[in-house]
């Protein structure tokens, strides 16, 4: 993995290319830490050059973005490959259906316990069930990226080539 980084007046740019996994993504931390330290807070990592992303990679972005937030800045990323982008997508997905079986289980057991608003006269669980609905929908969409032959990161970044 290689990184090179180029700072601007308001933003730093850290371009990473190559392999972002367990064994590389200490030394993208440590990089962005360092880059923290000097004061710098508002980042843009081009990703166009990733060729794998690994949950460590993704742990790195999670927790830069924290990092930087509390100290009033931003992380944004650009250019992703198709790559980056699936195992981000992929990340996604996961969450999703994960928070919509739980969402639909608090839903049935609302349901269950036979709660009733006073306000509206309907069960409780009808109005829970917006949850499980709209993270199922959710993993849907993460789904219908990750099927596409190009996702729409790779459009979005084709669009800007014309």
């Amino acid at each position: 993995m290689e990184i090179q980084t180029h700072v601007y007046q308001r933003v730093t740019v850290v371009t990473v290319t190559g392999r972002v996994d367990s064994a590389s993504a200490g030394d993208l931390e440590v990089a962005l830490q360092h880059l923290m330290e000097e004061g710098k807070t508002n980042f843009v990592l081009d990703l166009s050059g990733v060729e794998f992303l690994s949950s460590s990679g993704l742990r790195v972005l999670v927790t830069t973005l924290k990092a930087v937030r509390k100290s009033g800045g931003d992380l944004r990323l650009a250019a992703l490959s198709q790559r980056a982008a699936d195992a981000i997508d992929l990340a996604g997905l996961l969450f999703s259906l994960y928070i919509a079986k739980l969402a639909l289980d608090i839903t049935l057991f609302v349901l269950r316990s036979g709660q009733s608003s006073p306000t509206l006269d309907i069960s409780m669980g009808w109005l829970y069930a917006a949850m499980p609905a709209g993270f199922a929908l959710l993993g849907l969409r993460y789904a219908l990226e990750l099927a596409a032959p190009q996702g729409r990161h790779a459009t979005r970044a084709a669009a800007f080539e014309h």
